[in-house]
């Protein structure tokens, strides 16, 4: 057909092999069977094993979890800009929703949600790109598989060339990640189910790491995971906004997160809530926010609930585990890590927290 056939060439002409990380859908529950390193050269590593899981599902070869990777890049910037697209695209992949109704699908392979809670998971939205790309004639045809996922020359071009990056600065080459072992494998498959709450916001900058993360910027918050809404209360915070949720979904569910200061919100309590549903505003000309976990009580964040913060003066003074297990989970999401205070993390946590 006559598409970038000298880049396809060159995918197919790498000697590099790549070690996939196959995922079982046995009873409608993951097991994670074999683990590697690649593609790396800039994807972010926390999504790594996805890609090589579902490649691995739907037979895409050793260059599929490259070109997943890249398709995801090119798309939304691995999840950092989930708007819909102008022509109608929508999630962590851009699907249109036409195509999401016939090929979205969970690591399991069973039906995907159709709505937020599915096009914004980055597993189902990555497994189920697979699954359209292997029916769409890859690995046989990248170009032409390639093509239709997104009609455009230029776009099967732009994919090609950077699976070409992440495929060649894989497994083996100097500075590439190394194997992860199966227990790391297994806990971020795991934890896929929730999003990056702070991918909206405009001009973001991490701060602090206290009772849980400070960030600055403005604009949408959305829910990092599926849950309730349990709180929306002004008690005590700046700016009059404690946003609560308790999780209903995914490895953290049962417990409760917060989104805390300079939020206009939008939501009220008792509202069920999608994953990356709009929450509130982060408005601009304020001090900026801050989100960690609590423990469903009217304000109460986590680390005060454990005695992390100091008994006078300001509790936001000094890191708390609390704080560095939030920030943990945001990093693994996409979002940058809080600043770690000097002598933090102070206390310990409980079983069940990353």
């Amino acid at each position: 057909m006559g598409r970038v056939l000298k880049a396809q060439a060159a995918l197919g002409g790498a000697i590099l092999v790549v070690t996939i990380l196959a995922v079982a859908g046995a009873s409608g529950a993951g097991t994670c069977e074999a683990s590697g390193a690649g593609p790396v050269g800039g994807a972010p590593a926390q999504l790594i094993p996805l890609y090589q899981a579902a490649s691995s599902k739907y037979d895409l070869g050793p260059q599929g979890p490259a070109v997943l990777a890249a398709i995801n890049a090119v798309e939304t910037n691995f999840g950092q800009n989930l708007s819909t697209s102008s022509a109608g695209a929508i999630g962590w992949m851009q699907f249109e929703p036409g195509t999401w109704a016939t090929y979205g699908v969970t690591p399991t392979g069973a039906p995907a949600p159709d709505g937020p809670q599915g096009w914004n998971d980055p597993a189902d939205a990555i497994f189920s790109a697979a699954n359209y790309l292997h029916a769409s004639g890859a690995p046989a045809d990248w170009q032409g598989a390639i093509f239709i996922y997104n009609h455009a020359e230029w776009y099967v071009t732009q994919v090609l060339s950077l699976a070409q990056t992440y495929y060649t600065t894989g497994l083996g080459k100097s500075g590439a990640a190394s194997p992860a072992s199966f227990a790391t494998v297994c806990a971020t498959v795991a934890t896929a189910g929730y999003v990056n709450p702070l991918a909206h916001i405009q001009h973001l900058q991490p701060e602090r790491i206290d009772m849980g993360v400070d960030y600055s910027g403005q604009g949408a918050i959305v829910a990092i995971g599926a849950g309730q809404i349990t709180t929306v209360s002004n008690a005590g915070w700046p700016n009059g906004t404690f946003i609560e949720e308790k999780l209903t979904s995914g490895p953290y569910a049962g417990k409760d997160w917060y989104y805390a200061e300079d939020i206009t919100p939008a939501v009220q309590v008792g509202q069920t809530v999608n994953t990356g549903e709009p929450l509130g505003q982060m408005f601009q000309g304020g001090s900026g926010i801050e989100t960690g976990w609590s423990v469903g009580d009217s304000g109460t964040t986590l680390a005060a609930s454990l005695g992390q913060i100091p008994s006078s003066g300001d509790p936001g003074a000094w890191s708390t585990a609390a704080g560095a297990s939030a920030s943990r989970l945001l990093q693994s999401l996409g979002a940058p890590p809080g600043v770690m205070q000097p002598g933090g993390p102070h206390g310990t946590m409980p079983a069940g927290y990353p």
